[in-house]
């Protein structure tokens, strides 16, 4: 019977045509992975000191390192430069001014976010990871209303002008609310992105475009840009004029074709499907045969959700995902699953400033490894299995994130930090591969009649798992490697729950919800 995949089959599943387009769409990643982790630097904190009334700037005044927790007199000076914890200022004497030793400016040298105002610097990063959620609910219904081109586009242009906002901002709450948007705009680029080329393609190739992206090259950006430009706002404006040039690629990306059939509008998918052919050298489909297939679809269509379903028509809803008991264990262990991933990916992306050794480096690191990873699970996710993939890959994670402990226990070897550096920087690459072999693994146990639905419920506790994870973050106050334990713990749980999915490797997609 002809189909839709025959049609793509026939013009390459993964040809020139495709490989250009996907290619073009992923630079729009490179500029979402740069908004995304700007803030490990722009929010970064730093050692700062108080000054008293009655201090001069030109006293002849020694400061030491320790400025944070003690209280340094001049002896040869009735002037006083105090560097005290929030605490002692409190106690001691009234603050005049607070002077910031860095090689580098942030957000909270802009707004003095020290003392009774440092929560702030949490608020705004689990705020950003609120405005992630909020994408994640808001990029499905819009982009099947118009189209995943124009929601793909749109949501590109409105995070770069938003990230210039942000750099132009004159106080923090407004910033604050940059960052919602921008976060919201990220999560609309980034599914838009991932959607679009995969509705190109045939499904033997979708692991490849899906593991494959430019993400972690936005983050490894990030770090050289840091450390080329130490000034926050030049930072966040110049990053994101970066972007615009990537927006010229619109005239060279084509509308989904998939969704053009979905609105009828048959004449433009045509003229896409007979640019792909000749571009892949390939004859242009029978479109006698091509019409039939419309009218077939047309009238056998039962994919519809709550909010477009039709009279006549089986309508499902988040309900049909938990209408069985295996239905809703299935359900509730690959939501725990993005849960734990995108927690433990944020958490570890985000706590790169905790880790011994230089900033700059440790960051750029924590993308490049991205990329072996992400290799492993093409090379080994078709032929191990799903299964056995995220098992591998994600108690891995949990071993390494929880043996820091060990290692700090004991400190057997002199540079047991840089070991600490070591072990989590794997971690990250481990936990990488593991959600991007989970997002495979999600959308072949879900049939089609709920599988938007469900990757959607799936969509969502990642976001929710990566606004707990900035609130694990700020646990480092009380130890610096228990935010690293919480994340093993997670790991190894899931590692657990995980055996209890079936392994679809190898099996046709269901189309029928099971009763």
């Amino acid at each position: 019977m002809f189909s839709y995949e025959q049609i793509f089959e026939e013009l390459r599943g993964f040809g020139p045509y495709q490989r250009r387009l996907f290619i073009l769409v992923s630079l729009l990643e490179i500029s979402a992975g740069l908004a995304m982790v700007l803030p490990i630097f722009t929010h970064a904190k730093m050692n700062w000191y108080c000054v008293s009334a009655n201090y001069s700037e030109g006293t002849n005044t020694t400061v030491t390192p320790d400025w944070n927790n003690t209280q340094r007199e001049n002896s040869n000076s009735s002037d006083k430069l105090l560097s005290l914890s929030c605490n002692a200022l409190l106690q001691k004497e009234q603050c005049s001014k607070i002077i910031f030793d860095s090689e580098f400016t942030s957000i909270v040298s802009e707004w003095n976010l020290v003392c009774d105002q440092s929560y702030t610097i949490t608020l705004i990063n689990t705020l950003t990871m609120v405005g992630l959620l909020f994408g994640s609910l808001l990029t499905g219904p819009l982009s099947d209303y118009f189209g995943r081109k124009k929601i793909l586009y749109g949501s590109y242009f409105l995070l770069l002008i938003f990230q210039i906002a942000s750099g132009l901002t004159v106080s923090w709450q407004v910033y604050c609310g940059c960052r919602v948007l921008i976060g919201a705009f990220i999560t609309c680029v980034m599914i838009s992105n991932y959607i679009l080329p995969m509705e190109f393609i045939v499904p033997k190739w979708r692991t490849v475009v899906g593991c494959v992206g430019f993400w972690a090259i936005g983050i490894c950006l990030t770090s050289l840009w840091a450390y080329l430009i130490r000034d926050w706002r030049i930072l966040t404006i110049s990053s994101a004029c970066f972007g615009f040039p990537f927006l010229l690629t619109w005239w060279f990306v084509a509308e989904s074709p998939r969704w053009l059939l979905t609105k009828g509008k048959h004449e433009e998918m045509r003229k896409i499907i007979t640019d792909m052919a000749q571009v892949n050298k390939r004859p242009i489909p029978d479109f006698a045969k091509l019409e039939l297939f419309i009218q077939e679809d047309g009238n056998n269509e039962h994919v519809t959700n709550t909010m477009n379903g039709k009279k006549g028509q089986t309508t499902y809803s988040y309900w049909h995902l938990f209408n069985s008991i295996q239905n809703c264990k299935f359900t509730l262990i690959l939501m725990f699953g993005w849960f734990v991933c995108c927690s433990v990916y944020y958490g570890l992306l985000f706590n790169t400033k905790s880790l011994h050794g230089d900033r700059y480096i440790n960051l750029f690191l924590s993308g490049i490894v991205e990329l072996p990873a992400l290799l492993f699970v093409i090379l080994v996710n078709n032929k191990f299995g799903r299964k056995r993939t995220i098992f591998l890959l994600v108690s891995s994670t949990g071993v390494l994130s929880t043996s820091v402990l060990i290692f700090h226990i004991f400190e057997t070897a002199s540079n047991y930090e840089t070991v600490i550096t070591v072990i989590i920087t794997l971690a990250k690459s481990t936990g990488t591969g593991a959600w991007a072999a989970l997002q495979v693994l999600t959308a072949e146990m879900f049939p089609t009649v709920v599988r938007s639905l469900g990757i959607a419920a799936c969509s969502t506790m990642a976001r929710i798992g990566a606004i707990i994870a900035m609130l694990i973050l700020t646990l480092d106050e009380l130890g610096k490697l228990i935010p690293f334990i919480i994340f093993g713990i997670e790991c190894i749980l899931f590692s657990v729950v995980l055996l209890f999915l079936p392994e679809t490797s190898g099996l046709p997609l269901k189309d029928i919800l099971n009763k």
